[in-house]
């Protein structure tokens, strides 16, 4: 027997019966279960997006601005209180591509 993520009760009874037996066991709080959702929910199409968006092997994650602060900071080459800056800059990049790090405070301080 081969189950599929449809999961759709249709066809012959025991094949109905046999499909609320399995979907009913591979929920938690009344949600599927990662493996039994179907393959095409929203969720996993926004999951795979973020998985393409944040992949170095489709697009590098940094730039050669950022990396360069980063080594410098790691390697001795920049003074030690640059490393908060350029690991802050890497971070914010992950979400806005011109994000800059700043040593001023955000969000109203």
């Amino acid at each position: 027997m081969r189950l599929d993520r449809r999961f759709e009760k249709r066809g012959p009874l025991v094949n109905r019966l046999l499909m609320g037996t399995v979907t009913g066991a591979l929920q938690v709080d009344g949600k599927p279960l990662p493996p039994s959702r179907r393959a095409e929910t929203r969720a996993r199409h926004e999951q795979q997006a973020l998985r393409q968006r944040l992949d170095p092997a489709i697009k590098p994650l940094w730039d050669a601005d950022t990396l360069a602060a980063l080594v410098a900071a790691v390697s001795g080459r920049a003074s030690a209180d640059t490393i908060g800056l350029a690991a802050q800059q890497a971070v914010g990049r992950l979400f806005l591509p011109h994000y800059v790090g700043s040593r001023k405070l955000r969000g109203g301080t």
